[in-house]
């Protein structure tokens, strides 16, 4: 009997894993690219503070919001300096966005690939899967603009500086998370105390990094600190400050603030198998450290400030995650497809108002959409100086006037600086002085015209501006200022 020997097929040629960074790469600018398009026509109103700042810095070398008036209200210094020297070459902020959001998400997939291969999470599965993980996510999405996608980026290299024993880099991709945000000053210095060795080197490097700004910000901009320290301070809405913010998102916006949270949950599911990886002790730390210096800090519950702790919480609920799945056990298989079911599924909810979006962010406390401030802004007379009704950002961008307030008008922060002076203690004082030793204490810019608003039920008539999450118009009023 003859034994037919039937030809194999040809072995599938492998793809060389010196591949899979440029795939993690190019999956993150994809990624990027993605928000960014998705986004671009609905920035929340402190996301066009941003835009206007950048627009300043980078077409005519003002820091501030508006013609002739400089400001240091920037709460993100690292965010204008990159978006402001974009737009100079650009010559458009929304573009300058756009493309640092998609750089971003590429540079944190080179990051996440690294920690991969250190923690053999998979040299194809872990930086995909994380970067989706923040790409879906509604409260990250909705700060489209704002610094959360740097901060988090940087904080993904702060935790492959870590795993991989590069100290000076760690420290410096610290330096630059405190001048992102100066209240990431805590966590980042989780990431110094994370390292095995050359915890002063990583010091110096953070110092190298943050101290040239500080020193010109303090000599040049009259206060080294960002006047928001002054403006914002501790801040409650009807007893919701930023400890207690995320089950208010949850009572207004239930289903966006839970697909936000599932990731975050994910990490602190995992922490008592990853608690000895130094990998936790970067992301999971910082997150937890944030969280307790906001909650002392006591500002209010604007949702963007939550992204930080929830996406260092996510970024290690992902790793965990892709360790499942590499690992091949029993449970690989309901992960991977409870993973798919919340990528697929968020994705689809952030595309529920168009693609792209046109009226909201999926989570957005704003007055009014951006398209309805562009027609407000279309009434307001060419060249006049205005006095916003309370949000001030996304006026201040279309309009072909200068819109003021405390944070456009330094003028205007005079008063609030000196009630601050007169209530804080002898420390807080001597601070506050010492911040504004170099203020020159301008006079605020005189106003043509005021705008006004009243809530009114849905329906009234003149009822132009309208909210996400209730069922209220703002009747909205222009009244010239007499002199």
């Amino acid at each position: 009997m003859t034994t037919v020997v039937w030809p194999s097929a040809p072995a599938r040629p492998r793809v060389p894993d010196r591949f899979a960074p440029v795939a993690a790469v190019l999956a993150g600018l994809l990624l990027g690219a993605w928000v960014s398009w998705l986004m671009h026509r609905v920035p929340v109103d402190d996301a066009f503070i941003t835009l206007d700042f950048a627009r300043q810095f980078g077409l005519h070398g003002n820091w501030g919001m508006v013609d002739g008036l400089p400001s240091n209200t920037a709460t993100s210094p690292l965010s204008v300096l990159l978006l402001g020297g974009l737009t100079a070459v650009l010559r458009s902020a929304p573009l300058a966005v756009a493309v640092a959001t998609t750089a971003q998400f590429g540079i944190a997939g080179y990051w996440l690939h690294g920690v991969a291969v250190r923690l053999g999470l998979g040299r194809w599965l872990f930086a995909p899967l994380a970067l989706a993980m923040l790409a879906v996510n509604p409260l990250l999405m909705s700060s489209y603009g704002l610094e959360s996608q740097l901060a988090l980026t940087l904080l993904a290299g702060a935790g492959w500086a870590v795993v991989t024993r590069r100290p000076v880099a760690a420290g410096a991709l610290a330096g630059l998370l405190v001048l992102t945000r100066p209240d990431l000053g805590p966590a980042a210095l989780v990431a110094v105390a994370a390292l095995t060795a050359g915890r002063l080197r990583a010091l110096g490097a953070a110092v190298a990094v943050t101290v040239p700004w500080f020193a010109v910000s303090w000599w040049f901009l009259g206060s080294a600190v960002p006047d928001t320290v002054v403006i914002k301070g501790a801040e409650s809405w009807g007893g919701t400050s930023f400890w207690n913010s995320v089950p208010h998102y949850y009572s207004v916006l239930p289903g966006p603030t839970a697909l936000s949270v599932l990731p975050a949950l994910a990490g602190v599911l995992a922490l008592p198998w990853w608690w000895r990886e130094r990998l936790a002790w970067v992301w999971a730390g910082a997150a937890v450290v944030h969280y307790v210096t906001m909650s002392l800090l006591h500002p209010g519950p604007f949702f963007w400030h939550s992204t930080f702790w929830l996406g260092g919480l996510g970024l290690l609920g992902a790793a965990a995650t892709a360790r499942v799945l590499v690992s091949g056990r029993g449970v690989a298989g309901l992960v991977a497809v409870l993973a798919g079911i919340y990528l697929l599924g968020t994705a689809w909810t952030g595309m529920n108002d168009g693609l792209p979006r046109d009226r909201f962010a999926p989570v957005s406390f704003n007055w009014a959409t951006p398209a309805q401030y562009a027609v407000l802004a279309a009434r307001l007379p060419r060249r006049a100086t205005v006095l916003s009704p309370g949000e001030i950002g996304t006026l201040a961008w279309y309009c072909d006037c200068r819109v003021v307030d405390q944070f456009a008008d330094r003028g205007r922060l005079v008063p609030l600086l000196d009630r601050k002076l007169a209530s804080s203690g002898p420390v807080g004082r001597a601070l506050l002085e010492l911040n504004y030793a170099r203020f020159d204490r301008p006079a605020a810019a005189p106003l043509d015209y005021r705008i006004t608003t009243r809530l009114a039920p849905a329906g009234t008539p003149g009822g132009e501006l309208t909210s996400l999450f209730t069922n209220r118009v703002r009747v909205v009023s222009v009244e010239p200022v007499r002199r």
